[in-house]
């Protein structure tokens, strides 16, 4: 069975993250696929920004278990949601064996224990 892992890029702003963009990360075997945001900010360039798109994003966090995501990753250094994303499931309503990845923070961990 084909795996789906989503993109969730933390914006507004058309064009940037598209299905074309990862359709080379999907074989066989995983199917990516990338969104942006239906409200919150054009960017994330700082706290402010931030706060604007957890809304969002735990929305798409949401769409992605309902849609059989096995995994929803944060495309943003700042990794605005991933907290609260976390928290979306705390009844098991949805899919329990999702996981939720920012991509600063796995960085940082590969960096924790020298692997790059």
């Amino acid at each position: 069975m084909k795996q789906k892992i989503r993109l969730i890029a933390p914006l507004v702003t058309e064009g940037l993250r598209l299905d074309e963009y990862v359709a080379d990360l999907s074989d066989g075997q995983v199917e990516v696929s990338a969104v942006i945001l239906e409200t919150g900010p054009a960017s994330v360039e700082g706290s402010f920004d931030e706060a604007l798109a957890v809304p969002g994003v735990v929305n798409r966090v949401i769409e992605a278990e309902q849609e059989g995501c096995a995994a929803a990753i944060i495309d943003c250094m700042s990794d605005p949601g991933l907290e609260a994303a976390r928290e979306t499931d705390t009844d098991r309503k949805y899919n329990r064996d999702v996981r939720y990845r920012g991509v600063v923070r796995g960085q940082r961990h590969s960096g924790a224990v020298g692997r790059f």
